[in-house]
């Protein structure tokens, strides 16, 4: 599994929660536009930490867990809108595809995305179809957008084309539809009621934030006035990199060329199918207006795309290709989906079957050798724990934090230095920055193991600079 900085941070702030007894506020940072998610992750790990007896796998268990859930609920769904071989098909593709395999595999708030993303696509359908309102569903409905946004802000792009969707189909029904935006606003806020606590305490910055970034006015990450050739070069693009991700996890060994023929190939079969089966109010007509409108949105935004902002497509592209074998089609269309499912399952599988097989990261088991060397080290002396510049911090930090004899946050006279790669440097005895390295989250300030001192320019010696494991080095470092 992953245990690299988020994922450290993560369980120190459920560590936090658990020597508290009480609730964070405020979620992971954003990777862009200053700003915070709601809590919500961290609520869900904490139970998972806690059971494991602070095994950083616990959390990683209860991912692969929902990964087992939606695995099912895939099945329903494909089941009761295509038939039951569509559902058999986008449950096998769903647990057996690379980069579903490798987002369920470890701890991180964007990893439960594609769960949600299911259980909307469910609750869409039950709206959709139910002849009276049924006012938990509409609940629900909101809830999971309240859910959906404190994972990604990206995630937004789904919730919006999925509720303008559903707001088109109930638009002759317009006193039911109002009944129901309100019903769901009433659950968007139940599931945002602690962010919205933080909010209101600190005047609302991350409400700020996010407003002066969908609007970008100081930013240009958004761009609202883009040129048409410019928007089809992002929409185009990321399209191909979701699908062939998806269908045989083209980026599982970095960022490499999407391969165009697959995503391709499907491309032609959606459309194909699309426009051999045009039927109103179709459950496949929908579905792929919900898959094109969210991949179409995403042209606006104009940074670099990561993969993990697009977890809610995973779920849409398996029901767009498996649904075809459902649809009264052509059979040629329906026995070229078959063949195409198949040669994608066995491609997949077996990338799938290599990215598990190519041995343990050993990020963990790293992280906790390291804590336990500085452990023995400093015996009963207080001590510091310091990173070189441009290393991570928080996954020594958390196993620091549930050793025996925690770091202080206080000035001492004997700190630690952590480096990877290499030996630490000679520069470390003489840099000013030696304490520059802050807190990754508000809440695990208590856990920074040193003082927060952006200049340090304490006389120091290193007195020993060993390698610990793994290409990690510790070296042990007095002030004189």
């Amino acid at each position: 599994m992953t245990f690299l900085e988020d994922e450290g941070r993560d369980l120190l702030i459920a560590k936090r929660m658990i020597d508290t007894g009480r609730p964070v506020l405020l979620g992971p940072q954003t990777s862009t536009g200053n700003m915070y998610l709601g809590p919500l992750y961290y609520y869900f790990i904490t139970p998972a930490l806690y059971l494991s007896g602070m095994n950083p796998v616990g959390p990683a268990v209860l991912i692969a867990l929902s990964g087992v859930l939606t695995t099912y609920l895939l099945y329903i769904l494909g089941r009761k809108w295509f038939g039951n071989t569509s559902g058999y098909l986008a449950a096998v593709m769903f647990a057996c595809l690379p980069f579903s395999v490798a987002v369920t595999r470890s701890s991180w708030n964007p990893n439960l995305v594609p769960l949600v993303s299911v259980l909307m696509l469910i609750v869409y359908d039950r709206i959709i179809t139910n002849k009276q309102m049924k006012w938990s569903d509409w609940l629900f409905h909101g809830m999971l957008i309240g859910i959906m946004i404190q994972l990604h802000y990206m995630a937004l792009i789904f919730c919006g084309v999925l509720s303008l969707s559903l707001a088109w189909n109930k638009r002759r029904e317009f006193l039911t539809l109002l009944r129901g935006v309100a019903i769901s606003f009433l659950g968007l806020f139940i599931m945002l009621l602690p962010f919205i606590v933080f909010e209101i305490r600190n005047d609302w910055v991350n409400t700020t934030a996010l407003t002066r970034f969908m609007l970008a006015k100081e930013e240009r990450n958004i761009r609202y006035d883009l040129p048409a050739w410019l928007w089809w070069d992002k929409v185009s693009k990321t399209s191909y990199r979701l699908i062939g991700n998806t269908l045989i996890g083209s980026e599982m060994g970095g960022q490499t060329q999407t391969p165009l023929v697959v995503s391709g190939l499907l491309i032609l079969l959606v459309i194909s199918s699309t426009l051999s089966f045009i039927k109103k109010e179709s459950s496949y007509l929908r579905l792929i207006v919900l898959l094109i409108g969210s991949l179409a949105v995403v042209g606006i935004y104009q940074e670099n795309i990561h993969m993990h902002y697009l977890e809610y497509g995973i779920p849409l592209i398996i029901l767009a290709i498996t649904g075809i074998n459902g649809l009264k089609i052509s059979q040629l269309i329906s026995y070229s989906s078959i063949v195409f499912i198949i040669l994608i399952i066995g491609l997949g599988s077996a990338r799938s079957l290599g990215y598990i097989r190519s041995g343990a990261t050993h990020q963990a088991e790293k992280a906790k050798l390291v804590s336990d060397y500085i452990v023995r080290q400093a015996g009963d002396k207080p001590y510091n724990v310091v990173s070189t510049q441009g290393m991570y911090t928080t996954p020594f930090q958390y196993f620091l934090a549930i050793s025996s004899h925690r770091p202080s946050n206080k000035l001492e006279s004997t700190i630690f230095d952590i480096c990877a790669g290499s030996p630490c440097p000679e520069d470390d005895q003489t840099t000013t920055l030696l304490f520059l390295t802050g807190p990754g989250h508000p809440a695990i300030s208590n856990y920074l193991g040193h003082p927060e001192i952006n200049d340090f320019a304490g006389k120091r010696k290193i007195i020993s600079n060993e390698h610990v494991s793994y290409g990690l080095w510790v070296a042990e470092i007095v002030l004189e």
